[in-house]
Parts: C-alpha cells; structure tokens; sequence
C-alpha cells in the first residue's frame, strides 16, 4: 500500500515537472516570438522588407499565429512578390475570415499579379469586415486606414478622405 503512494506521489511530481517544464518552454517561445516580432516591425518601418519577412517567419515559427502569415504577406508585397503574399494569405484566411487587415493585404497582392476584379472583391470583403469590427467598437487608426484605402481601390475618393482623415484622428 506504501509503495502504491510513494509511486502515485512519485508520478504527480514527474506531470508536475513536465507541466512546469512544458509552461517554460511556450513562456521561451513566447518571448522569442516577440523579440523576433519587434525585430521585423523595425525593419518594416526602415523599409527593409528582407529583413522584416525573416524578423515575422521566426516569429511565425515560435507562435504559429495567423497574424503574422499576414505581415509576412506584406512583406512579400512590398517586394513585388504578390504571388507568394496571397498562399500565405489563403492559409492566415482560413484561420482567420472576418479580419479587414487579412482582405486588405490580399487585395494588394491581387493587385500585384493584376487580378483587378478579385481586388476589388478583396476589398468589398475588407470592408464588409470593418463595419462588422466597428460595430463591435474596434474602430482603430489601423481600420479606418484599411477602410480608406479599400474605398480608394474601389474609386470613392471623397469617402477614402473622410476615412484617411477619420484614421488620422484615431492616431493621436
């Protein structure tokens, strides 16, 4: 009888352990991710878009989260390589359908291997999810910015003023 609890102790303490262990590990990953993360915001900031794709894919790697397909995404499309920007896209989509920022980043890649119409459905879809995300009261500088620059696409010029205007407000 002695034995069988020293052996149930025994085992609570290995889970305890690996428990332990397993929470340190993903804290590591965590951080790493982060570090690389802010890595590839400077160098995105700077422009350098080599850089900032590395900086994201570390990041992607260490996480696993779908927002970061979508900086990768615009990392490949501000080097001209709007191809390989929309299959990380299909993937962060798949994740994640209802974020403007994911349908806009699409629409500039579709943009870039010069599928017009599918833009412009990228972006009816992108904006479609900021009045949904704005309804909930998530309105950002960063989504008024991605509502502006879809109704720019979409040749609504004064609306895009209003909404660049309305992204600049938000940013301070």
């Amino acid at each position: 009888m002695v034995a069988r609890v020293v052996e149930a102790v025994a085992a609570v303490a290995h889970v305890e352990r690996q428990r332990e262990t397993g929470a340190e590990a993903a804290t590591d990953r965590l951080v790493a991710a982060l570090e690389c993360h802010s890595k590839g915001d400077a160098a995105f900031r700077a422009g350098d878009f080599e850089a900032a794709l590395l900086g994201y894919r570390k990041a992607h790697e260490a996480s696993g989260t779908s927002a970061l397909l979508v900086s990768q995404a615009a990392c490949l499309n501000g080097l001209g390589r709007g191809r390989e920007a929309l299959a990380l896209l299909d993937k962060a989509l798949a994740a994640e359908a209802e974020s403007a920022q994911f349908w806009h980043q699409r629409a500039i890649g579709e943009e870039q291997v010069g599928r017009w119409t599918s833009a412009q459905e990228s972006c009816l879809r992108a904006l479609a999810c900021c009045k949904r995300q704005m309804a909930k009261g998530q309105a950002d500088g960063v989504l008024w910015r991605v509502k502006a620059d879809c109704l720019r696409k979409l040749d609504h010029p004064w609306l895009a003023m209003w909404a660049y205007a309305r992204a600049w407000m938000s940013a301070r």
